[in-house]
Order: C-alpha cells, then structure tokens, then sequence
C-alpha cells in the first residue's frame, strides 16, 4: 500500500504539518458527471458522456470511437428486453473516481432463460443437482454480475475506456443453461 501512496500526489495543509492525499483534477470534472454515469449504467448510449477516442471491451465485444460505442449502448439498450424474458438490470453501484481517474462499477442482470428439454445424461444431472426452479412454460430465472471499470479523461471528465466482465463462475449451472 505505500508503494501506491509514493506515487499519489500530496499536499501540505498550513493547519497540520502532516501530509494529506490531494484530489486529482479529474476528480472535480467527473463529479459533476458521475451521477449521470451511474443513471445510464448498464447503457452508456449518451454521446455527450463519453470521449471521442472511447474504447470498450467486455462481455465478447469491443468498440472504438463514441459513435461506435453509444451505438451497440442503444441497441442494447433496445434489444436485450427485447430478446430476453423479464430482462432487468438492478444492484447498480458506482463509486467516485480514484485519483486516477477510474470509475469501479457494478451491476446486476437477470433475466428468465429457457430449459432446454433435450439435454446430454451429465447435463441433465447438473441440472438435478442445481435445484433449479422451473416455470411451466420451461424457463429459469438467471441472474450474472457484472463489474466494470470506466478510465475518465482527465480534462473533460467524459468516460474514455469501458471495461466489463461477469464475476463469479461463468461455466455454472445456473449462467450455462
């Protein structure tokens, strides 16, 4: 931990000889924009919030430029509901940008997948063993979390660089099916 600190700025405050952490400028820039950050997660569709070099990279896609990534936002944004039963995002959390600039987020999924009804032997033991709860119409409830990191530019404060990737074991019984 003091290896980090080495490299933080400091400050010296005329009140106290002891040396104190000093906000970044990019701190006071995205704050004023963090707020509508954290409203449009999952969905960064709104141009004015990112730079024009954004770059995104996550969940089996990438995208360079903020027309390229406010795009696959809002057809996200459009289509997920679209495609996926009782789509919802909820458990958004956003934390104030570090002295870096980085933005560390997350956010739940859910949304109710179906059953296949032909499944291999060792599937169909994998799903006996989950305990999964089944509607009539052969669909489970599935649910992922998702952690992010958003890099800020330091002179605009709009979002530069989108990270994202499912937490926990992808490959589980309850995200495969």
């Amino acid at each position: 931990m003091l290896g980090l600190l080495a490299h933080a700025p400091l400050c010296y405050s005329p009140a106290s000889s002891r040396p104190r952490l000093r906000s970044s400028r990019i701190c006071a820039s995205a704050a004023a924009s963090l707020d509508r950050i954290s409203e449009a997660l999952p969905f960064l569709d709104d141009v004015a919030l990112l730079a024009d070099d954004c770059e995104y990279s996550g969940l089996g896609s990438s995208f360079a430029g903020s027309a390229e990534c406010a795009s696959a936002a809002a057809l996200w944004r459009s289509a997920l509901p679209q495609r996926l039963p009782n789509f919802e995002c909820t458990a958004k959390f956003a934390l104030p940008a570090d002295a870096r600039g980085v933005v560390s987020c997350r956010y739940k999924i859910a949304f109710d997948a179906p059953v296949p009804p032909a499944v291999l032997p060792g599937q169909r033991r994998r799903l006996e063993a989950a305990r999964l709860t089944v509607s009539a119409d052969g669909r489970t409830r599935v649910t992922a979390s998702v952690v992010g990191t958003l890099a800020l530019d330091p002179e605009s404060g709009r979002v530069r660089r989108i990270s994202e990737r499912l937490v926990g074991d992808p490959l589980a019984v309850e995200t495969s099916i």
